[in-house]
């Protein structure tokens, strides 16, 4: 199975500690003499190589140390990389038709799925957590609404339940419930 950005950002968040490239390479590819393939240069002479995948999974290692560093998700000092505890990770939220939206920070936009938007709404000022590195494109979760853009909303009660109301608002895209008292 092949090695996804998901997994080397978990291992970033996880320690305080600076690592180098071939710190991570190790840890995710147990050791470098792992899955050696056996192979014959021009010369005809035995030689060993590394597998394809892991030459794919070193690869995905590089680029996503890159990206993280470009956007100051990570910082490189010589040749090691440690988590940036300056990074600016409030960002303004946009809901989506379907629940989902998107983050922007300064330098880029991050993608929120639905299940992981803490019912954010459009103009939401929220702390975020970056997830993943896909097809160019971050994904993340919201950590926390720090600032609601409205203080009132337009909404329908669709039941109620003991102390419980169940509303319907009407003016966010999606139109999700709410249970209130």
């Amino acid at each position: 199975m092949s090695l996804s950005s998901k997994k080397i950002i978990e291992f970033i968040n996880a320690k305080d500690f600076s690592f180098t490239s071939d710190q991570l390479i190790d840890i995710f590819i147990s050791g470098k003499a792992a899955k050696i393939k056996k192979g014959r240069n021009r010369k005809g002479k035995k030689e060993r190589k590394p597998a394809s995948s892991d030459q794919k999974d070193i690869r995905r290692i590089h680029e996503t140390l890159n990206v993280l560093e470009l956007i100051g998700y990570i910082s490189r000092k010589n040749n090691s990389f440690s988590r940036n505890k300056n990074f600016e990770n409030t960002a303004v939220f946009r809901s989506g038709k379907k629940g989902d939206g998107i983050a922007e920070l300064p330098i880029h936009e991050i993608f929120i799925d639905k299940k992981n938007t803490l019912n954010a709404h459009s103009g939401d000022t929220v702390k975020i957590a970056i997830t993943d590195f896909r097809r160019n494109e971050f994904s993340g979760r919201v950590i926390k609404i720090l600032q609601r853009s409205k203080e009132s909303y337009l909404a329908r009660k669709l039941k109620t339940q003991g102390e419980f109301s169940v509303l319907e608002l009407l003016d966010t895209p999606g139109y999700p419930n709410v249970i209130c008292r």
